[in-house]
Formats: structure tokens, sequence, C-alpha cells
């Protein structure tokens, strides 16, 4: 999804650094390979995840779905 791309490049993260400022503010057990995956599409993102994810982003979802 590349929107999910833009909006981590826009705050100059890497999808190390997300991984880990995700799994602290959520207390999730986020691994690279999965941001990298719903990134690029290679698989879908349950919808907790894409909630957390507008979350952090301060990103509304329905422009998402």
């Amino acid at each position: 999804m590349k929107i999910l791309t833009d909006l981590r490049e826009e705050k100059q993260l890497s999808i190390s650094k997300l991984v880990i400022l995700l799994n602290e503010k959520y207390g999730r057990c986020y691994q690279n390979y999965q941001i990298f995956n719903w990134e690029n599409g290679h698989k879908r993102i349950p919808q907790q995840d894409l909630e957390i994810l507008c979350d952090y982003y301060e990103y509304p979802l329905e422009k998402i779905n």
C-alpha cells in the first residue's frame, strides 16, 4: 500500500525504526518483514493493524479503506 510507504517516509523513518516505535507505543510485536509486506502489497493488512498505523500517522482510516 503505497500510502503507508509515503506516510512513513514523510516522517523520515526506516522500517526498522517504525517497528521499534510501534512496538513501544502500542505494546505490539511487529517485525520488519510485516511492514515491508504491507507496504508492498504482498500481504493484506489486518484491520486492527491498519487502525494502529493510521493512529500512529494521524491519518484518517477512511482515506485508506
